[in-house]
């Protein structure tokens, strides 16, 4: 979103400022959603029970994650490294019941512990594309540890989340609540191709001495990515050919590299015109971009430009690669009374 603001006095010395903000997520196709489909065999899906202590049975059961999709779209700054992330939560049940009597009121909560395994080496959790890879932090939380506050785990092959109090029903909240969550580091997005990834990862849940195990398969449907970043505050103060005008370079990574289109608008609305107002009164602009990273092209509102030259770096390596420039008419200002016109201009970024 670009803020314009243009100051006018009452004599010659005309001021026109434009603060670009990077709050482009509102009005930028930033990262387009990662879609993870997720499907559990009937063995974690439904109601698993054994005898326990003889004259008792214990029973779990997972409920909330049979063909789930989880969009990782959220992104987060965690220990200086920027990861995109998606969350689901489901319900989890771990309970003793008398042998032969599934009233609901006779269960009683059971502890339990969780352990999950990735089918790579070293049991890391890593999805595949043909020879592409794409490395998963997988994160677990239970709404009721036995001690302690509920907070985000990272049950391992050799790392047992904390343990749980258990639930008899998915209303006995917060015991029977539980969430997971996949993460995926930007950086590890720059190199990847898109397409479709899977993998399988093993999940344990463990009820003291005995548990239940069950694979659960992953897919990643990675579409192109794209994201604009590097855009700052700007100030119009260049004077050239009787009009005010100012450039401002920022970056546009597409995954892979590849080509991309962009449009501008004054506003929410696709077409919206290009305006500065001050009350009633209102001051044209005009919005040239750049196809390649350095000709100018002038656009109207709402249209597509056909672009080249977009960065693998999810920050062009520190640098830019393209530009907009905003310019206004000294025809456009003559006669209008002093004060802050101000505007918004929307930046659309897709790949082509």
């Amino acid at each position: 979103m670009a803020i314009f603001s243009f100051h006018a006095s009452e004599v010659v010395a005309l001021v026109v400022s434009v603060m670009l903000y990077d709050v482009f997520s509102i009005a930028v196709k930033r990262l387009p959603p990662v879609v993870l489909s997720l499907w559990v065999p009937h063995s974690v899906a439904g109601l698993e029970c054994a005898l326990f202590g003889g004259t008792g049975v214990r029973c779990t059961d997972v409920i909330g994650l049979e063909n789930q999709e989880i969009t990782i779209q959220s992104e987060e700054v965690i220990n200086n490294t920027t990861v995109i992330y998606g969350e689901q939560q489901y319900c989890i049940l771990s309970y003793t019941r008398p042998f032969g009597n599934d009233d609901i009121n006779d269960r009683s909560r059971l502890p339990f512990d969780v352990q999950v395994d990735g089918d790579a080496a070293d049991d890391d959790f890593v999805l595949t594309n043909g020879d592409n890879t794409l490395p998963v932090a997988f994160q677990w939380r239970g709404g009721a540890p036995v001690s302690g506050a509920s907070v985000w785990e990272e049950p391992g092959p050799t790392n047992l989340t904390s343990d749980q109090q258990g639930a008899t029903s998915c209303d006995d909240q917060p015991f029977s609540q539980a969430w997971v969550r996949f993460e995926l580091q930007s950086s590890a997005l720059q190199s990847v191709q898109p397409g479709s990834y899977s993998g399988r990862f093993s999940v344990d849940i463990g009820q003291g001495p005995t548990g239940y195990h069950s694979d659960v398969n992953f897919t990643v449907n990675l579409p192109t990515l794209v994201k604009i970043s590097g855009l700052d505050d700007m100030v119009l103060t260049g004077r050239g050919n009787n009009r005010y005008r100012q450039e401002e370079p920022f970056c546009v990574f597409v995954s892979g590299g590849g080509d991309y289109r962009i449009k501008a608008s004054g506003g929410a609305e696709a077409n919206a015109p290009f305006l500065l107002s001050n009350g009633s009164n209102t001051i044209p602009y005009r919005v040239r971009l750049s196809r390649n990273g350095s000709n100018l092209n002038t656009v109207n509102p709402g249209v597509w430009l056909d672009a080249t030259g977009s960065s693998s770096s999810l920050n062009c390596n520190g640098g830019n690669n393209t530009k907009v420039r905003i310019v206004v008419q000294d025809n456009s200002v003559n006669g209008k009374p002093a004060g802050v016109y101000k505007g918004t201009l929307y930046l659309t970024v897709e790949a082509s």
